[in-house]
This record gives structure tokens, C-alpha cells and sequence, in this order.
């Protein structure tokens, strides 16, 4: 069997819908790297660790590590210049390597169980839409909802929500996966966690941002809003 090497410098969740691709290609070797432009955060240090149990975790990739200056088969790491509107980050990085990218479910995470039964909620600062129904959710699942992501964002998706609701931090981004795993249902706007939640095939909601709907993978357990109404 051919041995592939892959090489990304894009962000969480570019390199979590890249993993699509990947394991379609029958997965190898994944080098995490920087673009040098300075045009997104890095990589390097605390984002990298963050990810690395999660793609260590998949049983088609054999290596994981960070290198500098990766010359691999193929690199992700310009994959949005393969862009079409509309369209989800997966397609376009298969899209960018040559190959028409299969959105079954492509995640591995074994389910924790505190998240068994509960609501697993999670909303960045970027890629919001204001018309999301957050104050009506929060109030239909508020004993279930179990909020994901950095404290900063639990504190301002509480002001938002109008609402107190439980947080529970993550060590990296397996143990969100395993939360997510193991959740009734996911809600959240595309970030990571959203690719996440898409990778694993879980349920999920989603804050879709109205002027960049490129996290849309279309499943029978998949809701995407964009206005009102909207039927939960």
C-alpha cells in the first residue's frame, strides 16, 4: 500500500474537515505547519498540542507531528484558492488534491460518559448570526446544555443566551470529541467544534453565518439555519 504523506497550515477546523480527504486517500503521514504570511494565529505551540491527541486518535493516520518547512505529496496549506462559494471546507480540499471528497463520517472518538444525554453547545466569536434562536434553545434544553470551548466564550455565549448554563473545559480536542461523541445533540456555529461534531456524524444545529456558509454537510440529522423561521 502506497504510503501518503499531507501537509496543513490552516486552522483548527480546516484541518479537522481535511481529515475527510485524508482518510478517503487512505490516510499516512500529517505534518502541521505555519504559512509564515502572518495572516492567521499560528499553529505552533498550545493550537498544535490542542489538536494533536485528536488526530493521533484516527487509525488512519500513522504520524503526527509539526515540521517547519513539510515537503510532502500533497499540502492543504492554499486549499481555499479551490474555493466555490457555498460550498463546505471539505469539498474544497478534496477538490484541491484531486479527489471528490466522501462527507460520510470520518471522526473517531470514543463517547465520555458526561456527556450521555446532555446538549453539547459550543459558538466562537466569529461566523455568528444574529437571528440565531440561542435565548429559545437555551430555554428549551437548559437542564441538558453542557457548553464547550475556551471560558471567554462560555461568558459572552451567556450574556447572549441570557441565561446561566454549565461549562466543562477541555484538556484538547479529543476530549471534546468524546463529549461530543457522546451527546444527544450538538449546537453550535461553524468552528471547530461544528467540524467536529461533523466529522463524528452526531446530530447537530447550527448558527449559520450568513455571509460565509462553507460548514454546510448535508445528513438527515443536520439543521442549518439562516433566518427565521426556523423549525427546532
Amino acid at each position: 500500500m502506497q504510503h501518503l504523506s499531507f501537509s496543513h497550515a490552516g486552522d483548527l477546523g480546516d484541518i479537522v474537515a481535511s481529515l475527510a480527504v485524508i482518510k478517503q486517500m487512505g490516510g499516512g503521514s500529517l505534518f502541521i505547519t505555519d504559512r509564515g504570511d502572518g495572516r492567521r494565529e499560528s499553529m505552533k505551540g498550545a493550537r498544535f498540542e490542542a489538536i494533536r491527541p485528536l488526530l493521533e486518535a484516527q487509525p488512519y493516520l500513522n504520524l503526527v507531528g509539526w515540521m517547519d518547512d513539510p515537503h510532502t505529496d500533497h499540502d492543504f496549506s492554499d486549499f481555499r484558492h479551490d474555493h466555490v462559494p457555498n460550498e463546505d471546507l471539505a469539498t474544497w480540499q478534496g477538490r484541491h488534491v484531486g479527489v471528490k471528497t466522501c462527507l460520510d463520517p470520518w471522526l473517531l472518538a470514543y463517547r465520555s460518559p458526561k456527556s450521555i444525554g446532555r446538549v453539547i453547545v459550543a459558538r466562537s466569536f466569529r461566523y455568528q448570526n444574529q437571528d440565531f434562536p440561542w435565548k429559545r434553545l437555551v430555554a428549551q434544553y437548559r437542564k441538558q446544555i453542557l457548553f464547550v470551548g475556551l471560558p471567554d466564550e462560555h461568558r459572552h455565549f451567556q450574556i447572549a443566551a441570557g441565561a446561566i448554563v454549565e461549562y466543562q473545559p477541555t484538556r484538547d480536542l479529543l476530549e471534546m470529541a468524546e463529549l461530543i461523541a457522546g451527546c444527544d445533540l450538538f449546537i453550535g456555529n461553524q468552528s471547530c467544534p461544528f467540524w467536529i461534531a461533523a466529522g463524528l456524524g452526531v446530530k447537530l444545529i447550527q448558527e449559520t453565518y450568513l455571509q460565509v456558509q462553507n460548514s454546510t454537510i448535508k445528513r438527515p440529522n443536520t439543521k442549518y439555519f439562516t433566518r427565521q423561521p426556523f423549525d427546532l
